[in-house]
C-alpha cells in the first residue's frame, strides 16, 4: 500500500509539488517541495522560513515565494474550526496599519473536491470543535527572524515598533494580540525608493549628531541648517539635556536612519490568537489551541 499506493491516499499533499514529483522518489538532499498551492494559483518557493515541530499543535510552516518576481509569505498552517477565518478577517480590518503582515490571499485547502480537515484523516474520536482545518494564508512583506538584528540600536528599534504596533492595535482597532513570542516578531527592511543612496550616505556619515537632516532641500538650505543648528548647540553649552529630551532626540534620529535604510522595520504576525475587544466572548480553550 506504502509503495504503490496513490500519495494523495497515503497522505501526501498533492498541493505541494515536489521535485522530482513523485513523493517516493525523494532523496535525502531534496527533502523541500518546489511549488505550493493556493486557491488556483501555484507559487514558486524559495526558502522555508518557518517549521512546527510539535507533535500536538497546528503544523504551521510558512514558506518564501515567488510569483512574477514578486515575493510573498505563504504560512500553511491547521486551525480549529470554530475560529478558521480568525486570522484572516483580523488582517483585513488591520490591512492599512503597517508594521503587520498585508494579506494577499486566503484559501482552505481542498483534497478531492472537499476542504481538507482532521476529520478527513482520522476517525472521529475527539469532539467536533476539536476539527482542525488545513488554511494557507498568502502575506507580504517578506521578513527575517528577530535573531538577524544587525546591532543592539536596531534591536531596540525593533522593539519600539512592535510596541507602537501593539498600542496601535488596541486605541484604533481593539485588538488584542495575546500571543508575545520572539517567533512573532520579525525584522524586514524598509522600502527605499530608487535615487535614496545620497541620502542614506548622509544619514550614515551623520548618525551621531543631534538631529540628522533631510537631503531633499538644496544645498543653501542644508549649508543654512547646519548653520543653524551650530548655533542652537553653541548657545545649550553647559546646558544638560533631560530625559526626555534624549529620548525625543534618539526617536527623531531612529526615524531617520529607518527612512535612510539603515535600521530595519519591525513586523508583528500570527495574529491566530488576537481577540476582537469590543466582541470578545468567554470561551473554552481545546486540545487545538496549542502550537
Amino acid at each position: 500500500m506504502l509503495t504503490l499506493g496513490d500519495p494523495e491516499h497515503i497522505g501526501y499533499d498533492p498541493t505541494l509539488i515536489y521535485f522530482p514529483s513523485i513523493p517516493q522518489q525523494i532523496s535525502s538532499q531534496n527533502t523541500s517541495p518546489s511549488t505550493i498551492q493556493v486557491a488556483s494559483t501555484m507559487y514558486n518557493i524559495v526558502d522555508r522560513i518557518f517549521f512546527s515541530f510539535l507533535i500536538c499543535g497546528r503544523a504551521t510552516s510558512c514558506w518564501h515565494v515567488r510569483l512574477n518576481n514578486e515575493h510573498y509569505v505563504v504560512k500553511d498552517s491547521w486551525t480549529c474550526v470554530n475560529w478558521v477565518s480568525r486570522e484572516e478577517d483580523i488582517l483585513r480590518k488591520i490591512q492599512d496599519l503597517k508594521g503587520v503582515p498585508q494579506l494577499v490571499a486566503a484559501w482552505t485547502v481542498e483534497i478531492g473536491g472537499s476542504d481538507d480537515g482532521t476529520h478527513l484523516h482520522r476517525e472521529s474520536i475527539f469532539p467536533s470543535d476539536d476539527v482542525q482545518i488545513h488554511r494557507r494564508l498568502v502575506m507580504r512583506p517578506v521578513a527575517t527572524p528577530l535573531s538577524n538584528f544587525n546591532s543592539i540600536c536596531e534591536l531596540l528599534s525593533v522593539f519600539i515598533d512592535v510596541l507602537d504596533t501593539h498600542m496601535t492595535l488596541i486605541m484604533q482597532y481593539f485588538i488584542l494580540h495575546r500571543d508575545i513570542s520572539d517567533n512573532n516578531l520579525m525584522i524586514y527592511p524598509c522600502n527605499i525608493p530608487k535615487g535614496k543612496t545620497k541620502q542614506r550616505r548622509k544619514v550614515e556619515a551623520s548618525s551621531s549628531e543631534r538631529c540628522l537632516r533631510d537631503d531633499k532641500g538644496s544645498q543653501d538650505d542644508d549649508r543654512d541648517s547646519h548653520a543653524e543648528s551650530r548655533h542652537s548647540d553653541a548657545v545649550d553649552i553647559g546646558k544638560e539635556e533631560t530625559h526626555e529630551q534624549k529620548l525625543r532626540r534618539w526617536d527623531q534620529e531612529r526615524c531617520q536612519q529607518i527612512q535612510a535604510g539603515i535600521l530595519c522595520n519591525g513586523l508583528l504576525i500570527d495574529f491566530d490568537y488576537a481577540t476582537k475587544l469590543d466582541q470578545s466572548q468567554p470561551r473554552v480553550l481545546t486540545a487545538g489551541d496549542r502550537t
